[in-house]
């Protein structure tokens, strides 16, 4: 699009009100960037402020789509982070802004970047967040599902422990490793949900052939921690998945069953 058909269609005189994020002061002739884009003038649409937000960064965190369509005619450059490594997508996908993640990644956003916090990607905060639209587009334009983040989780791993069957869904259906674990406590997928009681989503993960003995950082099982929870529906599940009830607990020699009813009957 040419800058004298951009210049028609967008109400400049309005189309930046309440633009600067609170606490943060407007730069000198920051309104009047479109105006003098009309009138021959380059402005730097790609200027950072102190913090490295960019003009894009922030009409995506806004959810203005109109406006991001505006800076995206302009050339406006999608990938520049600010100092915690995010950018406008990552912004866009924090408020759940389906129409915006589409236009940004349309545009050459790239998909792949984790903030550098916590060294979660797009996807791992679309599916956290609980947003089915925008999960959809960032697997569509090929996120990798199964990127772990500073913690080793994986999307799955996050959404796992919300319950969200229909994220989970989604996510299964783009062939993850099912059996990755978190580097804190060694949890699977499965072991998420199932000490976080998603019923649900224990029973697809089951349903597709998780392994439903895999032994946590402590030599742990799923079964065993369900059990000592009083987590009676999980415990149901997994020997309804097929969980082995004779395999012995870390330290001694019996089996999950004796164990408990040891701990058990300790109690009365």
């Amino acid at each position: 699009m040419d800058r004298s058909s951009l210049c028609r269609r967008v109400p400049w005189d309005k189309d930046f009100e309440g633009y600067a994020q609170p606490e943060i002061p407007e730069e000198p002739g920051e309104q009047d960037w479109p105006k003098q884009s009309c009138r021959g003038v380059e402005p730097n649409i790609n200027a950072q402020e102190e913090a490295g937000r960019t003009k894009l960064s922030l009409a995506a965190q806004q959810g203005n789509q109109e406006r991001v369509q505006t800076l995206l005619d302009l050339g406006v450059s999608v990938n520049l982070a600010d100092q915690d490594g995010q950018t406008a997508l990552l912004w866009a996908l924090y408020g759940g802004y389906d129409g915006i993640v589409q236009l940004l990644v349309h545009h050459g956003a790239n998909v792949q970047i984790a903030d550098q916090v916590y060294g979660r990607t797009f996807l791992s905060w679309a599916a956290f967040k609980g947003y089915e639209n925008v999960v959809g587009t960032l697997l569509e334009a090929g996120n990798n599902v199964d990127t772990v983040d500073n913690s080793h989780r994986t999307p799955l791993s996050w959404v796992a422990a919300t319950g969200n069957e229909s994220i989970v869904r989604l996510l299964m259906a783009a062939n993850p490793d099912y059996e990755l674990e978190d580097s804190r406590s060694g949890r699977t997928s499965l072991a998420w949900a199932v000490s976080k009681d998603q019923a649900a989503v224990v029973k697809l993960r089951i349903s597709r052939g998780a392994n439903v003995d895999a032994l946590d950082k402590t030599h742990r099982t799923s079964l065993s921690w369900a059990a000592e929870g009083g987590k009676t529906a999980m415990v149901g599940l997994l020997i309804a998945g097929g969980v082995d009830l004779e395999s012995p607990q870390p330290g001694t020699l019996q089996t999950h069953c004796h164990w408990h009813a040891n701990k058990a009957t300790h109690r009365l």
